[in-house]
């Protein structure tokens, strides 16, 4: 009986990793796209459930990933964001570039923030204000995607 040879083997996956690199990317990015859309559509009947029985009190999350390009020039974005979101019950949970557990990230940092309710939320982001505030940003931060999910009952 032969044994393998898992040496030969272990440097062959190590080779194949630079080709496959790419797909791992997309598959991760499919993973990351996938559960947002299955967040956001999945808890809208249950979102609209609470809402007809009077539970409008769930924490909602915004979970955003971005390269941050330029600090120093969003100092005045900051300014007039922050107090927008606080109003909303903006509590920042975390904010770092991740330790990557599993697959690959892109290059950037993690936000996690938690807010009295989606209602809450979404009544600050779709506002008058903060769209004036994002383009404070523009060309300062790259993001790679911005969701919201709200907390299960």
């Amino acid at each position: 009986m032969r044994l393998p040879n898992w040496e030969s083997r272990e440097s062959a996956v190590r080779k194949s990793r630079g080709g496959t690199r790419m797909r791992v990317v997309v598959y991760f990015a499919g993973l990351v796209v996938s559960f947002a859309l299955g967040a956001v559509f999945g808890l809208k009947r249950t979102s609209i459930d609470a809402v007809l029985e009077g539970d409008r009190h769930r924490a909602a999350y915004l979970v955003a990933s971005q390269d941050i390009l330029h600090p120093d020039q969003l100092k005045t974005f900051s300014a007039v964001v922050i107090p927008l979101a606080r109003k909303a019950g903006l509590q920042t949970l975390a904010a770092a570039e991740p330790e990557v557990l599993e697959g690959n990230w892109p290059k950037g940092v993690l936000f996690v923030q938690r807010y009295n309710s989606m209602e809450a939320l979404l009544k600050f982001w779709r506002s008058a204000e903060n769209e004036a505030a994002q383009k404070l940003r523009e060309g300062h931060v790259n993001s790679h995607f911005i969701v919201a999910v709200e907390a299960p009952q």
